[in-house]
This record gives C-alpha cells, sequence and structure tokens, in this order.
C-alpha cells in the first residue's frame, strides 16, 4: 500500500506534532504540503518534509485552488479558522482530521458535518487531552 499523502493546514504546535508521524513512518505517511502564514513554522515544515515551492503556501485558499494532490488534510487552524478549510477541503475530496473544537458553534459544526456527509469523506476530530496525565489521573479519581 502507498503511503498516505497528507497536506497541513496550519503548521503551528499541533500541525507541527501531528506531522512527525510521517517523519517517522514514511512507509505509512507523507506530508507533500503546507498552508502556514507565519514563516518560521512554514519553512520548518517545508524543510521537515522537503516539500518544493510549489507545494508550500502562506493561505489555504491559494492551495485549495491546486488540483487535489493529496489524500487528506490535517487542520491545525485555530478554533475559529476551521469551518471554511473543512468545507473547502471536503468539497474537493480530501479525507479530512481536523484539530478540536471543530467550530467555535453549532451552525460551524453542523456547517462541517453536512460537507463530509454529503463528499462522503473520511472526517475525524482529533481530541488530544485525553491522553495526558492530568486527564488519566482524574479519570482514576
Amino acid at each position: 500500500m502507498a503511503p498516505v499523502k497528507l497536506i497541513v493546514i496550519g503548521a503551528g504546535s499541533r500541525g507541527s506534532i501531528y506531522s512527525t508521524y510521517a517523519g517517522q513512518h514514511p512507509d505509512l505517511a507523507q506530508i507533500v504540503g503546507v498552508a502556514e502564514p507565519r514563516d518560521f513554522y512554514r519553512r520548518k515544515m517545508a524543510a521537515d518534509h522537503n516539500l518544493g515551492k510549489d507545494c508550500v503556501f502562506t493561505d489555504w485558499r491559494e492551495l485549495i485552488q491546486r488540483d487535489k494532490f493529496a489524500d487528506a488534510v490535517i487542520i491545525a487552524t485555530q478554533d475559529t479558522q476551521h469551518v471554511q478549510p473543512a468545507v473547502a477541503f471536503a468539497s474537493k475530496g480530501y479525507h479530512i482530521l481536523l484539530e478540536k473544537p471543530m467550530a467555535p458553534d453549532e451552525e460551524g459544526c453542523r456547517r462541517i458535518v453536512e460537507a463530509a456527509l454529503s463528499h462522503k469523506i473520511i472526517f475525524s476530530v482529533c481530541h488530544v487531552l485525553r491522553y495526558t496525565n492530568y486527564t488519566r489521573k482524574l479519570k482514576t479519581i
């Protein structure tokens, strides 16, 4: 099976952490694009994954204009910036891993779910805090 090709939208803390899996398991996953407005994080992601200039963008709106070139997208933008890219990438047929929360309001969540269902993509929301030490301890108490 070929590695899953991934695009990272938001290469800050979460986007960078999620992309390390591809670096550790290149036979399973490969980062093939990034959209990040901050120079340092964008350049680091591009360097870490040997991305060509044609796969590096400052804004996801530029990236979405290209023909589909990956299997899935990791959306790790600011919480209030989840809805638009999630709907746009779903409409192009990209599978999505979305950092939580899905959206800041119910309407945004519904728009994302409708886009995922209508375009028949795999959609998942990432809830990383459930594995932290304090959450585990709280559950044991």
